[in-house]
């Protein structure tokens, strides 16, 4: 059966815990968004030829997309359809446009965070998100490691400290995904290392605007520690083929961790949202596995 790939998402459950998802929309039943939580299954993935299709809107307030009701083709390297962009209207960078929508104007309103996040190595940034959205954004990022500096009313007070802090606490406030995916293929990654770092950030904050922080509290991406030492060992990308066949093992910013024993892989999905895929039930033996030393 053929379905069309919409989102990778990732959605607060209860706690810390996520629900992970493929979503997609059955072709004939357009209207009908269907989530398929793929981790854990055996699943074989057949990419279909197929011009990129708008694939949804999304609602600022209740937080839930929608499918895009024209089916519109994009001809172009465009996200969504002019229809669904308007519909959405949204932008990270709100603190440079003269005008909002009513809808962002709302969402900008809400609670946001201010926080750290560690990916690797030397790399720290600050950012703000949503606090209905925290935990979900983190995971979309891809971040290793993270701790919460400070809750404030609305995203424009959130914003303004996030660019004080990010200078004088030398943090970067944009990380290339490319970046990101070199530290999934790492070959050394300590976790541990994040609260040192943390640690060092908070202080230079703390120096600068005589600031206490509340005590530093991390979140740490225990299901990278529990892969890490397989991860360590070549990777292979298999984002480039047209038949791809493994047991999903969980999610990793837009990767596929996947494993065909004894080969542990990650597949990137990012460039087939808005094409068709075929996705039918198990796994079979694949013979093409090349080793590289990096991943894209």
């Amino acid at each position: 059966m053929e379905w069309l790939l919409t989102n990778i998402s990732y959605k607060k459950w209860t706690g810390e815990f996520l629900w992970l998802s493929l979503d997609v929309v059955k072709k004939e039943w357009w209207m009908k968004r269907i989530k398929e939580n793929i981790i854990g299954r055996e699943l074989t993935f057949v990419k279909q030829e197929s011009t990129k299709t708008c694939t949804w809107r999304f609602d600022l307030w209740s937080m839930q997309s929608s499918p895009c009701p024209r089916q519109v083709k994009l001809f172009w390297s465009w996200k969504n359809c002019e229809s669904c962009e308007r519909r959405t209207w949204f932008s990270p960078f709100f603190y440079n446009q003269d005008t909002l929508s009513d809808a962002q104007k709302k969402y900008n309103a809400t609670p946001h965070l201010v926080y750290l996040a560690y990916f690797g190595w030397e790399d720290i940034k600050i950012w703000i998100t949503s606090e209905r959205r925290s935990l979900a954004r983190i995971m979309e990022q891809w971040a290793l490691a993270r701790t919460i500096l400070w809750t404030y009313e609305n995203a424009d007070q959130a914003r303004r400290i996030e660019a004080i802090w990010s200078t004088y606490a030398w943090c970067k406030e944009h990380l290339h995904g490319s970046r990101k995916v070199k530290y999934i293929d790492a070959s050394v990654v300590d976790l541990d290392r994040a609260q040192e770092l943390f640690s060092k950030k908070i202080d230079l904050i703390s120096e600068w605007g005589d600031l206490t922080f509340p005590q530093m509290s991390i979140w740490k991406n225990s299901t990278y520690v529990k892969y890490a030492a397989r991860l360590w060992e070549p990777t292979h990308n298999v984002s480039k083929k047209d038949r791809f066949s493994w047991m999903v093992l969980w999610i990793l910013w837009t990767c596929l961790l996947v494993e065909q024993w004894p080969h542990l892989m990650l597949h990137n999905l990012k460039s087939r949202i808005g094409y068709d895929i075929q996705i039918l039930d198990g796994s079979e033996e694949m013979s093409w596995f090349v080793s590289q030393a990096s991943l894209f």
